[in-house]
């Protein structure tokens, strides 16, 4: 009898482990489908985006309107920032693929330093051209390949679950098909980097994105996440909401947000260690303007100093149809702009509704020890501007840091002069008065200096 008890409630323990064991499968299993399915959206996304900008690159070459062209590479700079965060979702930890990364990004800074200058006064010139041209080209190879590892994805039923496996493990990673066509990619854009000329402002991005980031504070969920680009945007109400982190192509980990209902779309990046805004999009059309490009900057100002970003001051701004731009900088010292240090704010001039915002250039340069940096200038303003020729008609003068050719930080003074019809800022070193740049203006541009 006893042995009869002792074999049925061995007969149950098996079975109730091996149920366990099932149940335990099936949501292994789950869990697997749920990151393939991620994985697969990510990389699609991705295609897409990046036959989407080869498409808006090429189709900007043959414009002949100024306003179209502005239009386009707008378009260009948000689709390269959605391009990126759908790289960082793929599961690359262990294969470089900076590179692409990389040239995602100068698309999107060339395309956006483009688009916010008035292109019928200062149209593009021969180099820019050329670049442009070369942007179009490198984009339609790396559409190329990626359409081809697209095909063999669909044909072949591969699995991104198998590209962790593959790279993880102590066999040669290469033997994967979505590895090959990735390498092939990434070598194509190694080569494109090298050879192309950005500018120094891409260059410096670049030069500090090679340095992995890192983010203070304690990491954060994905509902935390949500929250936070809720609380950025100022949204309340039921939203369906998307949330993704990033399968290791980025030199941080972050999670991609996407807010949506009937009528509005929200998306960006929320780094997970401190939950930061990256960057946000606002997708809206706007039909009309009612407000002011000053009522738009002191809502921009509004806004950032309500976030948090206590020493920023507005330096630059531009309109282009219904839309404001802004671009605001660090200040260091005795309200010393610290140049390189920029947060982007885009602000629609019909409600003063927040449609963008990006401060990768801002988390990237911003410095780590401030009170290292030499905010006493050896010269004096007059000093510097008694130098200039007679010919320039100096308007204002500010002290700036920016970075010289070798990426130093170089105290400097900013003069906005005119010279007849035409208007100059001109940057000369504060400590030896040496000329370290000049830009030629079509022409001065609002100034304003209240600080937020």
């Amino acid at each position: 009898m006893v042995r009869n008890v002792i074999i049925a409630v061995l007969a149950l323990g098996v079975l109730g482990a091996g149920y366990w064991g099932y149940q335990e499968q099936q949501q292994k299993e789950a869990v697997m489908i749920h990151a393939e399915n991620n994985y697969q959206r990510a990389f699609h996304d991705l295609v897409y985006r990046v036959g989407y900008l080869k498409d808006k690159v090429g189709t900007s070459l043959g414009m002949s309107s100024s306003k179209q062209m502005t239009k386009a590479l707008a378009d260009v700079w948000k689709v390269s920032s959605e391009a990126q965060g759908d790289v960082g979702q793929l599961p690359l930890t262990l294969m470089p693929f900076n590179k692409t990364e990389e040239f995602l990004s100068n698309i999107g800074e060339f395309s956006y330093r483009t688009s916010v200058r008035n292109l019928d006064q200062n149209p593009l010139d021969e180099k820019e051209l050329a670049t442009l041209q070369n942007l179009y080209e490198k984009a339609d190879e790396i559409n190329t390949e990626l359409k081809n590892v697209q095909h063999k994805v669909i044909h072949d039923k591969l699995k991104w679950m198998d590209v962790q496996m593959a790279l993880a493990s102590s066999k040669e990673p290469m033997d994967n098909t979505i590895v090959d066509g990735f390498k092939t990619v990434e070598d194509n854009s190694k080569k494109y980097n090298a050879n192309t000329d950005f500018g120094t402002d891409v260059q410096r991005l670049n030069d500090h994105r090679n340095a992995k980031h890192t983010f203070s504070g304690q990491p954060i969920s994905q509902k935390q996440a949500v929250q936070e680009m809720k609380r950025f945007f100022e949204l309340s109400g039921p939203w369906d909401a998307k949330v993704s982190k990033n399968g290791g192509g980025a030199d941080y980990d972050f999670y991609s947000v996407t807010l949506s209902n009937d009528n509005h779309t929200y998306s960006g990046d929320i780094s997970k260690n401190g939950g930061v805004p990256i960057w946000l999009l606002n997708r809206r059309d706007v039909a009309e303007t009612k407000l002011s490009l000053n009522e738009a900057a002191e809502k921009a100002a509004s806004f950032l100093n309500a976030h948090g970003y206590k020493n920023v001051v507005l330096n630059e701004s531009m309109q282009f149809d219904n839309v404001a731009m802004f671009t605001f900088v660090k200040t260091v010292g005795e309200d010393i702009r610290y140049l390189p240090a920029s947060i982007r704010m885009k602000i629609a001039l019909d409600n003063n509704d927040i449609l963008g915002f990006d401060a990768r250039q801002y988390i990237v340069e911003n410095p780590s020890d401030a009170s290292k940096l030499n905010t006493t200038p050896t010269l004096t303003q007059e000093e510097v501007t008694a130098q200039l020729t007679k010919a320039l008609d100096v308007q204002q003068v500010t002290t700036v840091f920016i970075e010289n050719d070798l990426g130093e930080d170089v105290l400097c003074y900013e003069i906005l002069a005119l010279k007849k019809d035409e208007t100059y800022k001109i940057y000369i070193n504060a400590e030896n008065g040496d000329e370290e740049q000049v830009e030629k203006l079509e022409s001065a541009e609002a100034v304003y200096t209240d600080e937020v």
